[in-house]
């Protein structure tokens, strides 16, 4: 059964039905879910063991997600959290930057503003800082 024109979420509605068919999420999001987790945590060991976990879950949850919500979103959620569980467990140096602006947002738009607004404010730290005198 090919599935490439088929979306997500029309594919969580088949795993419903065909377990199997979880793989086709898994080729879609395993590659992308790691470089993400590699990116927050900065080690590649505990990036895989993030994103198995995340697609465990994900797998474990699939009958609680709604389907008229975007999959992706949901599944970089569960990685991020994974992600994150691992950066205190081993108490490892994430990515700051990234998990402050992914923890307290809603939306792929609000996450995309509130790295405007941060980088903004960085500019006007960094402006003044500019007019000391070096020694």
């Amino acid at each position: 059964m090919k599935l490439n024109n088929t979306t997500d979420e029309e594919v969580v509605e088949m795993v419903l039905d065909d377990q199997e068919l979880y793989r086709v999420l898994v080729e879609r999001y395993q590659d992308k879910l790691y470089r993400y987790a590699v990116y927050l945590i900065h080690d590649t060991d505990k990036a895989e063991d993030a994103v198995q976990n995340a697609l465990i879950k994900g797998f474990v949850n699939l009958k609680g997600f709604n389907t008229s919500m975007k999959f992706s979103s949901w599944i970089y959620r569960i990685t991020h959290n994974e992600a994150i569980n691992l950066v205190k467990k081993y108490n490892i140096k994430a990515n700051f930057f990234c998990y402050m602006l992914f923890n307290f947002t809603d939306s792929p738009h609000d996450f995309w503003r509130r790295i405007v607004e941060t980088q903004n404010i960085v500019d006007r730290v960094k402006r003044p800082i500019t007019l000391f005198p070096q020694r």
